[in-house]
């Protein structure tokens, strides 16, 4: 008999009957079926006969050695005996408990190093600081729009992930990691809940979808809404980031609508795929405005999804033609000069905060074309010390361009009021002139900076 048994009792028929129940000739074969074990004493049916003996012993299966120590591992029923011996993975109940302690002490020796990193690292971000008067122009443009996207918290508490969904048409992820990364926000780990932050390697991690985060503290004590007001008066002169930040954004643009298509059609793309994919678009967004792309983006989903309907193709390896599909129609439009048409933006697809704030400053939208957005950028150079030979072009342009309009005066005005405020000569030329070129400049009242119209409108 593989089976031991530990009875509980003494009364010789009870143990009669469980020494019957869990009797086993020498191939490991029971000798009496359960229901054969019945009528007995007040037991019901044969499927409460095993609660019955379960009350009154235990059993251990020799042929189930603990994974530990290798004594007999505890069964409850026939159904769980073995015939031959097995290599079991469980454990016995003494061994089981002591594991159960064990984890018990792990568990909380990790707890309390969580909670120690974590109260240092609170300490560590409540103590940070940032100079927000050296803040970078796609650094400033992006608060603009987050500030807009999560008003008041911004300013007078905290917010998360989901609470950004406004800043840009799809993940806001990228631009969140941005801000975090230079120091612009922290994270306050005691305001998070509960499972947010872990530790790995003996290093603080956390899932960044549970993480609060707020404004860092300015390094020279200014109030948040302080600095945020000079960030609207600003004269942006980083051309080549503010390039970056706006490829950043209209690429997301256009990967958010051919997602969205891909979706409609069951087109499930790899990782490396939709890779090669956005790495085009991006390309072709120096050229093209993001209206256009979209009409791209329509364009190889429908062929793609034209081809999955063939004789064997299927809609995977349709899929894995997105790629190739999209390369080749930006390759046909730029060698024979075609103009792409433009789509409409879809009502579910918004353009957020960012896109707004873009507009407000720049005037740069979805129906910009590229390459007259990547020229308005090159001409906010950033030159501290003008000479006499580097303003003589754009001084001269911008005068020329002010008489045609018969908008010297209003020129001259904002450029008095602009120089009176603080603001550098050559990045207020330069968006002068940007402005006068597309008839949005207006007499400032003497004594105001040159104002761009900010993000919350007119």
């Amino acid at each position: 008999m593989t089976i031991r048994l530990e009875l509980f009792t003494e009364d010789p028929e009870e143990v009669a009957f469980i020494r019957r129940y869990w009797a086993m000739d020498d191939s490991g074969a029971f000798l009496e079926k359960v229901s054969d074990l019945l009528p007995f004493k007040d037991i019901p049916q044969s499927g409460a006969i095993a609660a019955y003996v379960r009350e009154r012993c235990k059993a251990y299966d020799e042929n189930q050695p603990c994974v530990e120590c290798g004594d007999p591992i505890e069964i409850g029923s026939r159904s769980e005996a073995r015939k031959q011996p097995l290599h079991s993975s469980r454990r016995c109940e003494c061994c089981q408990q002591l594991a159960n302690n064990l984890k018990r002490q792990r568990d909380a020796e990790m707890a309390a190093a969580l909670d120690a990193r974590l109260a240092e690292h609170a300490r560590e971000q409540d103590a940070h600081r940032y100079d927000y008067a050296a803040i970078k122009d796609d650094e400033a443009l992006i608060l603009l729009a987050l500030e807009a996207a999560v008003t008041p918290r911004l300013v007078s508490g905290s917010f998360t992930l989901a609470d950004c969904e406004a800043l840009v048409p799809s993940s806001p992820i990228p631009f969140i990691r941005r801000l975090w990364t230079t120091g612009i926000l922290i994270d306050l780990p005691l305001e998070a809940s509960p499972g947010t932050y872990f530790l790995k390697d003996d290093e603080l991690w956390f899932k960044r979808d549970s993480v609060v985060y707020a404004l860092a503290h300015d390094e020279h004590g200014q109030e948040a809404a302080q600095w945020l007001e000079t960030l609207c008066t600003r004269s942006f002169s980083d051309g080549a980031a503010l390039t970056e930040l706006w490829l950043d954004y209209a690429v997301q643009d256009v990967m958010n609508y051919f997602r969205s298509e891909c979706l409609t059609y069951n087109h499930l793309l790899e990782e490396e795929e939709l890779e090669q994919v956005e790495s085009s678009f991006r390309h072709a967004l120096r050229t093209y405005s993001v209206a256009q792309l979209w009409s791209v983006a329509w364009r190889a989903v429908r062929d793609a999804a034209s081809l999955a309907n063939r004789t064997y193709y299927n809609r995977y390896k349709a899929a894995a033609t997105l790629p190739g599909k999209v390369r080749r129609l930006l390759e046909k439009a730029e060698r024979e000069g075609m103009t792409l048409r433009a789509w409409t933006r879809r009502e579910e697809q918004p353009a957020g905060t960012l896109g707004m704030v873009f507009w407000a400053l720049f005037e740069i939208d979805e129906d910009t074309p590229g390459a007259e957005a990547l020229r308005r950028f090159a001409r906010l150079k950033a030159d501290p010390e003008p000479t006499e030979t580097s303003l003589r072009e754009p001084a001269s342009q911008l005068l020329t361009t002010a008489l045609a309009q018969d908008k010297a005066a209003e020129v001259l005005m904002a450029l008095a009021a602009s120089l009176q405020a603080g603001e550098r000569l050559a990045p207020t030329v330069a968006t002068l002139l940007l402005h006068l070129e597309n008839e949005t400049v207006a007499l400032n009242q003497p004594g105001d900076p040159l104002r761009l119209t900010d993000a919350y409108g007119s």
